[in-house]
């Protein structure tokens, strides 16, 4: 257990100094790789606790790992020009929203950034957010809500065109409307489209499934009280996204009744196959606010490397300074992840992270006892792993012999 303390310990410093690291990591990655961050991402995860967590810091909300009945923490992540500079935990029960602009207002104190771009989800977008991402010669590009956004509705009804292509097949046309500084950009995706019209029918049929079974119930008097008959048809509607397409009532002798409704189906075949932007920025071409938006998946794509490739979830950690520098831990850690990516990518390897640091786990160091003292052996890598290191400009896996230097009889045991 003595190691095990000084490691929490270590964790302990490492935490204290994240501020400092974080600065210098960005002024190393600006100077290195010349950023010119013109575009800033946010964006949140949630991962959530083995056991009850930290009081305060660990809370219930909403899970995006599956887990609403574990308490969570949230994780947001900065990047620019593709690399995590900056990550904050926040107490699990907040709204996106409600994290915007302490994250703002941290990374203009710390970062210098001159005029830039904010790029977040339409999770994020609020009055108050949207004022927060305009300070200074600040200018937004947020995702926007389809459901249940008036503005959103007027802005699809308004989007006839003339319509630009996109590389993948989609579209895209600018809307403005009266007396609204902000611009707006309709995106039709064809792929989207297949894909949420699949998601529609499931989602129906399921619903349709769920509530046959409940009008079965009510029929036979198998359930009879009517707030338990709400409660379920509520639930039921809730699982499935219901409410979109379908409505029900209680019928006065005691009958229940469910039907599509068309004017809640008609306003979601409207919306399928489509997304909104929304922007202040006078100069962003709708091709260019397209692709900016599309980096935020670099985000999400990090995001499932914390969390899948380095492991993060659960978290078993019982006080909120080791959860926070167990969490900046994974974001250095990330930042190794996306050097290792870019260095593929020089390297005209098209191998996702995953791929790679999966090709690197076989490599091991090995000690092997014999009377002539021990020696030290190094696994022989795979086709992809020798790949991987010659990416990362490794040519020899030869440990250092005794007195540090590399030639030494454990050359002639590679290769195990």
């Amino acid at each position: 257990h003595r190691q095990l303390r000084l490691w929490y310990h270590t964790l302990d410093r490492l935490l204290e100094a994240k501020a400092a690291i974080e600065q210098d990591l960005y002024l190393q990655l600006r100077d290195l790789f010349g950023l010119q961050v013109g575009l800033v991402f946010y964006d949140l995860t949630s991962t959530y606790f083995e056991g009850r967590g930290p009081a305060g810091l660990a809370r219930h909300g909403h899970s995006r790992d599956g887990h609403p009945r574990d308490r969570q923490v949230l994780v947001g992540v900065v990047m620019a020009s593709g690399w995590p500079i900056a990550s904050y935990v926040f107490e699990g029960h907040l709204a996106d929203r409600a994290t915007v602009e302490a994250v703002m207002a941290d990374v203009r104190a710390r970062f210098a950034l001159q005029r830039v771009v904010w790029v977040a989800d339409r999770g994020m977008v609020s009055e108050q957010t949207l004022t927060a991402m305009m300070q200074g010669e600040d200018r937004y590009l947020v995702g926007l809500q389809r459901r249940r956004n008036p503005t959103a509705q007027v802005v699809i009804q308004a989007a006839t065109g003339p319509w630009q292509a996109l590389p993948e097949g989609s579209q895209v046309a600018e809307v403005r409307l009266p007396n609204d500084p902000a611009r707006y950009f309709v995106v039709r995706s064809p792929e989207r489209l297949a894909y949420e019209q699949a998601m529609r029918r499931l989602s129906m049929r399921r619903c349709r499934d769920h509530l046959q079974k409940l009008q079965q119930r009510v029929a036979t008097g198998r359930l009879r009280a009517p707030e338990k008959i709400g409660a379920r048809a509520g639930a039921i509607l809730k699982d499935h996204h219901g409410a979109r397409y379908f409505a029900w009532r209680l019928d006065p002798d005691g009958r229940f009744r469910f039907w599509v409704d068309r004017k809640k189906l008609r306003e979601e075949l409207r919306v399928e196959g489509t997304y909104l932007l929304q922007t202040n920025d006078p100069h962003l071409a709708p091709l260019q606010a397209v692709a900016a938006y599309k980096e935020l998946q670099t985000v999400e794509r990090g995001f499932r490397a914390l969390k899948d490739v380095l492991a993060v979830r659960p978290i078993y950690h019982q006080t909120p300074q080791r959860v926070r520098a167990h969490l900046f831990v994974a974001h250095l850690a990330l930042v190794l992840g996306c050097a290792l990516q870019k260095a593929l990518q020089r390297a005209g390897l098209t191998m996702a992270l995953e791929t790679a640091l999966e090709a690197l786990r076989p490599i091991r160091l090995v000690k092997l006892e014999i009377p002539a003292g021990p020696v030290h052996l190094v696994t022989r890598p795979t086709s992809h792993g020798q790949a991987v290191l010659r990416a990362v400009g490794i040519h020899n896996l030869r440990p250092p012999g005794p007195s540090g230097k590399s030639k030494s009889r454990i050359q002639h045991h590679q290769g195990v």
